[in-house]
């Protein structure tokens, strides 16, 4: 029977579907440990009993009057899951070893006979084993484990995620040891790297040297140092090209990382960008591919027109392609009509006409979501296959999908499309009453529950380089390896639901917004995390041994020189680099300034050098397009600027019309240090910014969530304590768009707040100096911030405050309004750019030709 939320008086609505979402997988877990419902159940109404015996407070006994609701809904669905499986005649993995332990227990003929059957047990992979499986030995084998060999490493225990259980090898086994030191696999400078690296984890510093049975070789480990994940990824595909043209085959070779989810999309993109073919493993996942967000965004819009989130991801996605200016202005309509969704947005605009939106956009919108209505009116009529279906003839996505694929030389979009279709027709032949709305949410409860959905495959390439997780290739090898990405390990408590029959009893993480008492109390997750923290390690050390012949570890960095490079806590990438530091005559340490990275060439192998390509597309434009001499009352052209674009232009005339009006592309860098500096204080800056939306949008811990260089956590740490950190979010990232004159400005308010009753405008920056320069540069973007706010573009009040917060220094700048030398100031760039008037004046004397990558192709460039 359905849970009616009124019936209980500690949990919430929110507390109850917390709950629902986080228990099935805390609860299968449970299941791997040999616990069943009904000893979960006992056990957890004992230890509370005695937990709780006499809450002291109000506060106390709601708290306790939850807990006890929560081990009662969760034996509910834990004994719903069961009883399921039980009725279909069904049995999960656990199942088959729970059921064999269950018998071989209590039943003495049945285990007298299996251990008559298997007189030697001999079991691989012995530390990824849990605690059932252990019983399940047990259970066969002779007193004492004495008819019982194993095999196993403890130092490639990388499955705690999964509940294996590291002390099963190290104290619960007490067989005599047999170390095996001799290696047939590494050249024996790459497990020199790998036996000094694990050694710095205390359990494992006594670990004896590994001997290479092939010797040593010459300088077979390299240590890559990058500015930024674009660079990384360069160096990285570079490298492959090199080695496939000095004969290596792509299949040789394999890119490792600890997870191929959160790995930038730049290795990939790099990859497809230089013809490299490749294979992924332990990849994004099936729900977050492209595709299949796309494909679930059109389900929901066509079983409720209203959801507002489905109906944006439609209207971005590759059919519609309605950019963020026009989504912002359709949103926009909603600004002070509280209740109005951005259905009701889209029908207005719709009756006058989609002034929002470009008339092609518009007409692919109008006929989009018309399509999704008169499928969602015939949905009692249809199966969700057929809706499918005629989603992906009807609105050109299959042959978006067909381009795709010719593309990107993989059939994967297509055959991920093809795995929609055989989840739609599995789940009705099991549910033959239900609809596209029981698909839609059977398929939010999958994602909720975080249950594991591969992606659809395709045949290999015969030769290709392979992109997995350290997870994917353990047991496997390849005679080179890159392992990449390499950061500072950060484990965090991500557990929500704890049980410890010996001791703590069922603790619940959250409760009412805030965390729950007895958690506070208990922090049940701190093992967790210490395990996890080892088993980190553990990750890379097996990612390590996993190469035959030359072994590439690389990371992005912010510190541009090896030396510069402080060993910080658990810094991996530090204490590797330290190591090929040390032992120069085994391993080779690249810096970001000695990366040779060339401009990508097509896959077809065209060999014109990139500067003289850029250099050829200069001459064509200078050729074709002269400056236009401006006459007495010419009217301005209509133009569209970022605030950005404008201080370009101020700073330098002739690179802006190199990179915003000719659109060459930016010559080879390679000679120009300075610019590599300049691009890690962008990633930075971006990684800040992307930590300060996300928590004042939607909360939780700001410094676990920042994902960047230690320099950036340091600045949050000082925000935190000013009182903009507290002020009420009205907005963030918030994008308008300025009409002065005949220019169109566009801009992104990094925060709107309130504080003592006003509106704030804030704009963070991390810069690394601010001169008054800067500031005068950065007054100027608030000002234009304050002329959109006060024409009513931005949520808040007309007349805010503007705020620019230096978060390197912790010090917050006050930024007068001036609307008048604002537009006199947009006005005058925006004619010469119009008029064709890229001229150097006095202003531009200091223009930083130094750090410019046109530098090599410009004549006006500074000595």
């Amino acid at each position: 029977a359905p849970l009616d939320p009124d019936s209980f008086t500690g949990l919430s609505v929110d507390d109850l579907d917390d709950l629902l979402r986080s228990g099935l997988r805390f609860l299968l877990k449970l299941k791997g440990r040999g616990i069943k419902p009904e000893r979960f159940q006992k056990r957890a109404l004992e230890l509370h009993a005695q937990h709780w015996h006499s809450p002291v407070d109000a506060t106390s006994r709601q708290a306790a009057q939850a807990e006890l609701e929560a081990i009662e809904v969760l034996h509910l669905v834990y004994r719903t899951y069961e009883d399921a499986l039980k009725a279909e005649g069904l049995r999960d993995f656990d199942d088959l070893i729970l059921d064999v332990t269950d018998a071989l227990e209590h039943v003495p003929e049945f285990r007298r006979r299996c251990r008559e059957r298997f007189r030697y047990l001999l079991v691989d992979e012995f530390q990824d084993t849990n605690r059932i499986q252990l019983d399940l030995i047990r259970l066969l084998a002779a007193e004492g484990f004495g008819n019982v060999a194993v095999v196993g490493d403890a130092k490639q225990s990388i499955y705690g995620w999964r509940d294996a259980e590291i002390e099963n090898i190290r104290s619960r086994f007490g067989g005599k040891r047999l170390p095996l030191t001799h290696n047939r696999r590494s050249f024996q400078e790459i497990l020199d790297c790998a036996t000094a690296f694990i050694r710095r984890d205390p359990d494992f510093g006594d670990e004896p040297d590994l001997v290479a049975t092939r010797g040593g070789a010459d300088r077979p480990v390299t240590v890559v140092m990058a500015p930024d994940s674009r660079t990384e990824a360069r160096s990285v595909a570079e490298t492959i090209r090199r080695l496939y043209r000095s004969g290596r085959r792509f299949s040789d070779i394999a890119i490792l990382a600890h997870s191929i989810r959160m790995l930038p999309r730049d290795f990939e993109d790099e990859l497809r960008r230089q013809g490299i073919p490749y294979l992924t493993s332990g990849g994004s996942g099936f729900f977050d591919r492209q595709e299949i967000k796309d494909v679930l965004a059109m389900l929901r819009l066509t079983e409720n027109p209203m959801d507002d989130g489905a109906l944006v991801r439609v209207l971005q996605g590759p059919i519609v392609r309605l950019a963020d200016r026009g989504l912002y202005r359709l949103a926009a309509r909603r600004f002070g009509r509280h209740g109005m969704r951005l259905r009701d947005c889209f029908e207005a605009s719709r009756v006058e006409g989609f002034p929002e939106m470009d008339p092609k956009v518009a007409e692919r919108a109008a006929a989009m979501v018309d399509l999704t209505d008169r499928l969602g009116r015939l949905r009692d009529a249809l199966t969700v296959a057929d809706i499918l279906n005629r989603l992906l003839e009807e609105t050109g996505y299959l042959r978006w999908a067909e381009l795709r694929a010719q593309r990107d030389g993989s059939p994967r979009a297509l055959l991920n499309l093809r795995k929609v279709f055989q989840l739609a027709s599995r789940f009705e032949r099991e549910l033959t009453l239900a609809g596209i709305g029981d698909f839609v949410r059977h398929l939010d409860q999958v994602i909720d529950a975080e249950l594991p959905v591969g992606e659809a495959t395709e045949e290999s390439p015969a030769d290709a380089v392979s992109l997995l997780t350290v997870h994917a290739a353990k047991g496997l090898e390849f005679p080179v390896v890159f392992l990449v990405n390499l950061r500072p390990a950060r484990a965090r408590d991500t557990e929500r639901l704890f049980f410890d029959p010996d001791g703590l009893g069922f603790v619940m993480k959250n409760w009412r917004g805030e965390k729950h008492p007895r958690y506070q109390a208990t922090s049940p997750g701190e093992p967790a995390v210490k395990l996890a923290i080892g088993e980190r390690r553990r990750i890379v050390y097996v990612g390590l041994t996993r190469t035959m012949d030359a072994l590439y570890v690389t990371a992005t960095r912010e510190e541009q020189s090896a030396r510069d490079v402080e060993m910080g806590d658990q810094d991996h990438f530090a204490e590797i680099l330290s190591w090929a530091l040390a032992h120069p005559e085994s391993a080779s340490v690249v810096e970001a300034e000695q990366l040779e990275l060339p401009v990508a060439r097509p896959a077809n192998g065209a060999s014109a050098d990139g500067l003289d390509v850029v250099t050829a597309v200069l001459e064509r434009m200078e050729a074709i397009q002269p400056r236009r001499p401006e006459l007495p009352g010419q009217p301005v052209p209509e133009l569209q600027l970022s605030f950005s674009q404008l201080h370009d232009f101020e700073i330098c005339p002739v690179r802006y019309r190199f990179s915003q009006v000719w659109r060459v592309p930016a010559p080879p860098d390679d000679l120009l240090p300075r610019f590599a500096r300049a691009t890690t204080s962008t990633e930075l800056g971006s990684a800040v910014h992307a930590a300060l939306a996300a928590w004042h949008s939607s909360g939780g811990d700001l410094i676990s969530i920042y994902e960047g260089p230690e320099a950036g956590r340091e600045m949050l740490r000082g925000y935190l304590q000013h009182p903009l950190a507290a002020a009420k979010t009205l907005g963030v990232e918030v994008e308008f768009n300025l009409r002065l004159g005949a220019t169109r400005m566009r801009g992104v308010v990094d925060r709107i707040c309130e504080l003592d009753g006003r509106t704030v405008l804030v704009d963070y920056k991390t810069n690394a100096t601010m001169d008054e320069a800067l500031i005068e540069a950065y007054t100027t973007q608030l000002r234009l911030y304050a002329l959109a706010a006060g024409r009513g573009l931005l949520a808040g009040g007309t007349d805010p405050r503007l705020v620019l917060f230096d978060l390197r220094r912790s010090n917050v700048i006050e930024v007068r309004q001036g609307d008048a030398a604002v537009e006199a100031r947009v006005a005058a760039v925006s004619r010469r750019i119009g008029g064709g008037d890229f001229s150097l004046g006095p202003e531009n004397a200091r223009r930083p030709c130094a750090m410019c990558a046109y530098r090599p192709i410009c004549s006006d460039a500074l000595p």
